[in-house]
């Protein structure tokens, strides 16, 4: 089904043809039913590997204001059935659409506006109990989709709607204090920075530039791209500004921190059904990674995690261990975690953690998935000062430049 397309004309024709088969297959008057969005086509462009304009013609003209449509129409009617036009790959799409595709300030609003009425409407319904079992767990899975998202929204709300000064306040508390994954703060950031030359403050564009240059590494923001637009804010000044910037950097990617934890207990692993002692992990880093199966952005990360052990697992001085949170969180049951371990080919450690010794507690974990670094003599490994959790790619090119030695 996947096509790569050279033209918007040739976008617009794909989408009213399967809009029309569609409508044609769908025997009922329910609108729910007969609702065609487009969310098939964004799928289809990804799995084409189209370039990205396709991408963002796709979800600013079809996907964007078509949940705007949906949300208006779950507002509207009630909410069983309407709400079952909800389900997570097209709201994980939406949520990372949302906040990496450039569009004007009125689309900003009306969509930001939208998904926080949605969020309100899950709230309401999962209040209410009007659904259990599954969907209860995707309306779950769609709330800590937005809630893991909910500080990066409001700092490009911010931005859109030229509250430059608290959207540099905010870039700012989000790097230093590591709410938000530093390579998803490049974007927000480099939009504040246009948004300052435009208003011809050059010292604050400077400012924004230099907070990009202290907290990114060259994975996440090339160093390159960060020269060009330093240059962009002041052709004669510019590279001065950027040399003093980069000389000035962390070029360290993990700080020990003061934290220190001498792991123990025994857990069962439900890879191998057998009991796993954390006390008998000596002299190793050890990263660990806190999720659960109703979990998106863990569920997501699943392939990776995959790739990221066949790096390491032959490393004798290197342990990947992640813990299953579902008991903790009232998710799914043991025997169910197991049938996702096998249909997802799971084959690193997963440890079943309980409320009876939970390492959710010992790690003050609230948010998943979160993932912590230990060294060899069992401190933390930080990124900022202050903030123990890291992302799998912090951890993967650490790992790499540990390798390299």
């Amino acid at each position: 089904m996947g096509k790569h397309f050279i033209s918007t004309k040739e976008i617009d024709e794909r989408v009213k043809i399967l809009s029309n088969g569609w409508n044609k297959q769908i025997n009922s008057n329910d609108p729910v039913l007969k609702r065609f969005d487009g969310y098939p086509l964004l799928l289809i462009s990804n799995i084409a590997g189209n370039d990205r304009w396709v991408q963002e013609y796709l979800f600013i003209k079809y996907m964007a204001p078509n949940l705007i449509e949906d949300i208006k129409y779950i507002k509207n009617n009630s909410l069983f059935p309407s709400l079952y036009l909800l389900n997570i790959p097209t709201y994980a799409n939406i949520i990372v659409y949302s906040l990496t595709t450039d569009m004007n300030r009125e689309l900003w609003n009306e969509l930001y506006n939208s998904l926080m009425s949605l969020l309100s409407i899950i709230d309401s319904a999962l209040n209410k109990k009007i659904f259990e079992g599954d969907f209860e767990k995707t309306l779950m899975s769609i709330k800590e989709e937005f809630l893991n998202s909910e500080k990066q929204f409001e700092l490009l709300n911010t931005i859109y709607n030229e509250n430059l000064d608290l959207g540099f306040t905010l870039l700012f508390t989000a790097f230093s204090q590591g709410s938000i994954v530093k390579n998803k703060l490049v974007r927000p950031g480099k939009l504040l920075v246009d948004k300052f030359i435009v208003g011809n403050r050059k010292e604050q564009a400077f400012a924004t530039l230099d907070l990009l240059s202290q907290f990114t590494i060259e994975e996440e923001l090339s160093r390159d791209s960060l020269k060009a637009w330093y240059l962009n804010v002041d052709k004669h000044n510019g590279e001065a500004k950027f040399k003093l910037a980069n000389n000035k950097s962390n070029s360290s990617i993990l700080i020990r921190s003061e934290n220190r934890y001498k792991l123990s207990g025994t857990y069962l692993n439900l890879t191998t059904n057998e009991q796993f002692d954390l006390s008998n992990i000596n002299n190793k880093y050890i990263l660990i990674d806190f999720w659960a199966t109703w979990c998106g952005p863990c569920t997501a990360e699943i392939p990776y995690l995959n790739q990221f052990h066949s790096l390491i697992k032959s490393e004798n001085n290197i342990v990947f261990i992640t813990i299953v949170c579902d008991a903790v969180t009232k998710g799914a049951k043991i025997n169910d975690i197991k049938n996702f371990l096998k249909q997802n080919h799971i084959n690193y450690i997963v440890l079943y953690d309980t409320e009876e010794k939970s390492l959710v507690k010992q790690f003050n974990v609230s948010a998943y998935p979160s993932k912590f670094l230990l060294d060899r003599d069992g401190y933390i490994l930080e990124r900022t000062p202050g903030i123990s959790t890291i992302d799998l790619n912090i951890a993967e090119i650490f790992f790499r430049k540990l390798l390299e030695k």
